[in-house]
């Protein structure tokens, strides 16, 4: 709000990033802020511009994000299909000129909620190599689907990119100065490497060809092709990390709201049903048993609630005080020097 932002956008903001760290998924909470702040201070990011819609039917819409913070467009569109998803069934809605939205999960569970399958994905920055290429021309593309069940806890939460892995676990290696798994990264030419001072782009979902690498290329052309060309704002290699007010991000988002019982009247039992049934597969080591898509983040979820509240490091405290401090704020305040390591 400090900068000018609306009381409820700046709000918007700040559940989906306290969601993001709550689920532990921290890549996309807190520890992103100091890199949404500095977009809104180069006018790269406009929370004073409102998202509208350009083009609208009974079950889709286009959307202008007006450059306006990633989660209150999010939010604005994926709100768009579940009213159509009440109305007609179904509800797609895909918008341009967005910033980065965080977490996948946090738009496909407004879905979710209301007892329909919700879905969610973007475009990103260029960092990943195409199978047999040299250079980056796409994002690790994220995605998210949500289905509900019976139960919420045998609900699928299906979140994930399109990449091996994001750039922040790459990050985490650096750190701790280990060797890369194979297929994580590429060197500066396009050639696989385990090398941590060598890693310099992402590679896709399945790493090289002869591991399938070429599904998870496709997999992230295929959330390009719904977002970014469908969208109408930048894409592929378009999409940069660093932008500016003269040359914002411009991400595209896409979302789909649907009414299971609209086809299968049973669709929650049957979910419930087929959770069930992975679940009680016999694990290959009975210490790790078999585990559907959400259960990490209940996992965490719990340990937060039985904690009394989310955990960071010394290191990331330290950064929110000296955030607050730049932009006349009260810092957070620890409850206790429980801390992660840093």
């Amino acid at each position: 709000m400090s900068l000018g932002t609306e009381e409820k956008h700046a709000q918007t903001m700040a559940n989906t990033l306290a969601e993001a760290d709550y689920r532990g998924r921290y890549r996309h909470g807190l520890t992103s802020l100091e890199m949404i702040l500095e977009d809104v201070d180069i006018g790269a990011c406009r929370p004073d511009y409102k998202p509208k819609i350009l083009k609208e039917t009974p079950a889709i819409a286009w959307v202008d994000g007006a450059m306006n913070l990633g989660p209150v467009v999010g939010n604005f569109c994926m709100d768009i299909a579940i009213k159509k998803a009440k109305e007609v069934g179904i509800g797609w809605v895909t918008c341009k000129h967005s910033n980065d939205y965080g977490l996948s999960t946090c738009y496909a569970l407004r879905a979710y909620n209301v007892g329909f399958i919700g879905f969610a994905c973007s475009n990103s920055p260029a960092m990943v190599v195409p199978t047999r290429g040299k250079k980056p021309v796409l994002g690790p593309n994220p995605i998210c689907l949500a289905a509900p069940s019976k139960r919420e806890e045998e609900g699928v939460i299906m979140d994930m990119t399109t990449s091996t892995v994001d750039w922040a676990e790459i990050d985490q290696y650096k750190i701790k100065g280990q060797e890369l798994p194979k297929g994580w990264a590429a060197t500066k030419d396009g050639t696989e490497t385990t090398d941590i001072s060598q890693a310099t782009y992402l590679l896709p979902l399945g790493g090289t060809e002869d591991r399938s690498g070429y599904k998870g290329y496709n997999f992230i052309l295929m959330v390009e092709i719904l977002c970014g060309i469908l969208g109408g704002g930048k894409f592929g290699p378009y999409v940069k990390e660093t932008h500016s007010a003269r040359d914002p991000a411009n991400l595209c988002h896409t979302f789909f709201a649907l009414d299971p019982a609209k086809f299968n009247p049973a669709f929650k039992l049957h979910m419930q049903d087929l959770t069930a049934a992975l679940r009680s597969t016999d694990s290959v080591t009975p210490d790790t048993p078999v585990w559907i898509a959400g259960d990490p983040e209940r996992m965490h979820m719990k340990a937060v609630k039985e904690a009394g509240g989310i955990r960071y490091s010394k290191k990331n405290l330290q950064t929110f005080e000296e955030i607050a401090f730049k932009y006349g704020v009260t810092p957070l305040k620890a409850k206790d020097s429980c801390y992660f390591p840093s």
